[in-house]
């Protein structure tokens, strides 16, 4: 599989053409919400085949279109100077001053990244090593609500697989992707803003942790809590 562009060149063929997206929709119906979980690979087998079938189709149709040629010089093409051979040789060394900087400026964005998420590690190792109990205390009543969130998420999901919810679901994104492009369109512009919208709780719930988070000691503040606390004597 060396490029993707062919295989979305038979799922446009396959969303575009009638006959092949009606039996790509029957045998996702079958396979997703029917066919008892024995048959799966059987009818795993058919959709590749199918898929198989329509690229041979596009691939004889590109064949058709551009032939094969024994020769490389049977077609001459025709050569266009590019914009770069034709540009003065002081826009040249000014795009590689500019090119020169912009990597610069990534190597000092990348090294404060690895900065701030070494931080955020040693701040970690602070709330392990219960340096601050109380902060530890209230970090640990935050992770257990994440905890019982998974926790009742697992105890529902076999509820919805004996329920079948789950395969409905899955039904309903692949018939989602088989749609043709201008009606699948409005559907992933919908699941995008919602998906922002979701960002958008998620970042105002991180605003509103990142006060107290940055509170937190880092390494380097630990250090000075832990020299104070050993050095200097404030005398009432």
């Amino acid at each position: 599989i060396g490029s993707i562009e062919p295989w979305l060149a038979v799922l446009h063929a396959i969303n575009s053409e009638p006959a092949p997206a009606a039996t790509f929709h029957a045998w996702w119906a079958m396979t997703s919400l029917i066919a008892p979980a024995w048959t799966l690979p059987i009818l795993l087998v058919i959709g590749i085949l199918l898929v198989a079938w329509k690229a041979g189709c596009i691939a004889q149709q590109r064949l058709r279109e551009e032939p094969l040629r024994l020769y490389v010089d049977e077609v001459q093409p025709t050569v266009v100077p590019s914009a770069e051979a034709t540009e003065p040789a002081t826009e040249r060394v000014r795009k590689a001053v500019r090119n020169a900087a912009g990597a610069h400026i990534s190597v000092l964005e990348l090294a404060s990244t690895a900065n701030r998420a070494l931080s955020h590690l040693e701040r970690v190792s602070h709330i392990f090593a219960f340096g601050d109990g109380h902060a530890a205390m209230l970090c640990g009543l935050a992770v257990l609500v994440p905890a019982f969130v998974a926790a009742l998420a697992l105890r529902l999901l076999p509820l919805l697989l004996g329920i079948r919810c789950l395969r409905v679901l899955i039904w309903l994104m692949g018939c989602c992707a088989l749609l043709p492009p201008r009606h699948r369109e409005p559907v992933v512009e919908a699941a995008g803003h919602y998906f922002h919208d979701a960002l958008a709780a998620l970042e105002r719930l991180l605003a509103v942790v990142a006060p107290f988070w940055l509170r937190l000691p880092d390494g380097v503040e630990a250090a000075h809590l832990a020299l104070f606390e050993r050095y200097v004597v404030i005398g009432g």
